[in-house]
């Protein structure tokens, strides 16, 4: 710089390539544990200024059919908004000085981190009733999918500095397996519509859950029931309001059948047979 003075920390992020070698566009390495989930995230920090910085936080934000997760498949906190197809996850950093021109910091906490696919084989939407009903999601184009763009943002004492962060996974190991399902003609009814015989029920548990577009997720939540007759009965909740009910007549993990309320009126007038699994945003693993 003219005059001297010394030139300000400029701090970027990288990634650790399949070659070894960090870079902001690189391909990642793929997993050889077959039982751990997502591709290795390991991202350093380089300072190409003149003297040194200490970042304070970062801020990732992308695609939200991708997650961020500790080594132990946890994963981290996210912040979406509404019509944004992007997430964002912020880590806290040890406060810790990159000096210029030194190899890529690796802070603590940015050594363990995975990206993990978080694509759906089943989904939700709200039908014109404004009752949720799920359907098998349309094909991806998983080459496009495969190829992530993260936008970052490093927090250090001066302010903010951000740019982009490309990485690349096997588009092999992007999509979720399709599965089988099957939906039978409905059948509306003047009163309510006629129900298995299911005994007393006891409660299973019960829990919140989006599912939906990304950038306009629906919440739903969705309590489960044990039946006498040795099968499980699911009430979807919309808006506070009972609006579906799921049937598993023989406790296999899939649904036989769904019951709703097609007007919102308190009744359920509507029946259908239908064969697919719990859908995971409902039923999560563990």
């Amino acid at each position: 710089m003219a005059g001297g003075g010394p030139v300000p920390g400029t701090l970027q992020l990288l990634a650790l390539g399949d070659d070894g070698r960090f870079g902001d566009d690189v391909r990642l390495a793929t997993p050889t544990d077959s039982g751990v989930a997502g591709y290795p995230l390991v991202l350093g920090i380089t300072n190409r200024g003149r003297r040194p910085a200490e970042p304070r936080s970062l801020e990732l934000a992308l695609p939200a059919w991708f997650r961020v997760t500790h080594a132990d498949g946890t994963p981290l906190e996210i912040g979406r908004s509404e019509a944004d197809p992007l997430t964002t996850v912020r880590l806290t950093l040890a406060a810790e000085a990159v000096e210029p021109g030194s190899l890529p910091m690796v802070a603590a906490g940015l050594d363990k981190l995975r990206i993990e696919p978080d694509l759906r084989a089943i989904d939700c939407r709200l039908d014109w009733t404004g009752t949720p009903t799920f359907h098998r999601t349309p094909p991806w184009d998983a080459e496009r999918l495969s190829r992530i763009v993260i936008f970052w943002a490093l927090d250090d004492e001066r302010g903010r500095q951000t740019g982009l962060l490309r990485v690349r996974v096997p588009p092999d190991g992007v999509l979720p397996p399709r599965v089988p399902m099957e939906l039978g003609a409905e059948t509306m009814y003047a009163g309510a519509a006629p129900r298995p015989a299911t005994g007393a029920l006891s409660l299973e548990r019960s829990g919140t859950f989006r599912c939906g577009e990304p950038e306009r997720p629906l919440e739903l939540r969705a309590v489960f029931w044990r039946t006498e007759t040795a099968g499980r009965m699911i009430v979807v909740m919309y808006d506070n309001e009972p609006r579906l009910h799921l049937f598993d007549l023989d406790d296999d993990g899939r649904i036989d059948l769904e019951i709703r309320d097609f007007d919102g009126d308190g009744v359920f007038e509507t029946r259908r047979a239908v064969s697919y699994p719990i859908p995971n945003f409902l039923n999560p693993p563990g």
